[in-house]
């Protein structure tokens, strides 16, 4: 089970440098409002690519020195996957409808494997987020609920609920600032190239 978490969130780590890269190569490339919107979309992609396994660098260890139990631990990612969830799903309506677009107008087995693939990863993003936002929402309202009785002075809840949005936000800021660094990486290459 562990490696198949491991395999996950190594392919995750490479399909965020991936589209953070990318983005910065082609933003000088391309014209137009459709083809910046995709990059910008990709960006975002990246951006939830790297907080998946930012996360779990980050709360493997906290959860390890008891700062939080696993109930907590659970809590955690259910606040992160809705922070995450729904950018995740917008963005991906539009990769997934322009790699379409794309398959119909330049029909060519690369084209049509990436609209397959993107179509099977729309699926499932949307039947998951069908199935885990009701429970997720639950385990992040039971969160802000016990900041609502009191927060920090509210004891060892209080605490724990403090530090996991401080985990979530952690997690976040982290991932868009390497997403940035990563764009900005792509965007010297092609610039030194002088495209």
């Amino acid at each position: 089970m562990i490696w198949l978490l491991l395999l996950v969130l190594l392919i995750n780590l490479l399909a965020a440098t991936w589209n953070a890269y990318m983005g910065g190569r082609l933003w000088r490339l391309v014209e137009g409002f459709g083809s910046k919107t995709v990059l910008i979309c990709a960006l975002v992609q990246s951006v939830v690519g790297y907080s998946s396994v930012l996360l779990i660098a980050i709360l493997i260890p906290v959860y390890a020195m008891g700062w939080i139990d696993e109930q907590y631990a659970k809590h955690t990612v259910d606040l992160w996957y809705l922070m995450i969830i729904f950018p995740a799903l917008g963005t991906g309506i539009v990769i997934w409808m322009h790699s379409l677009l794309g398959a119909i107008r330049h029909p060519g087995s690369g084209n049509f494997l990436v609209a397959v693939w993107n179509s099977f990863a729309m699926w499932h993003n949307i039947s998951s987020a069908i199935e885990h936002v009701p429970e997720a929402a639950k385990g992040a309202g039971e969160l802000l609920g016990t900041l609502g009785k009191g927060g920090a002075s509210g004891g060892k809840d209080g605490l724990a609920a403090i530090i996991i949005i401080g985990i979530v936000a952690l997690t976040i800021g982290l991932s868009i600032t390497i997403t940035y660094l990563v764009f900005c990486w792509g965007y010297r290459v092609t610039e030194e190239e002088g495209l």
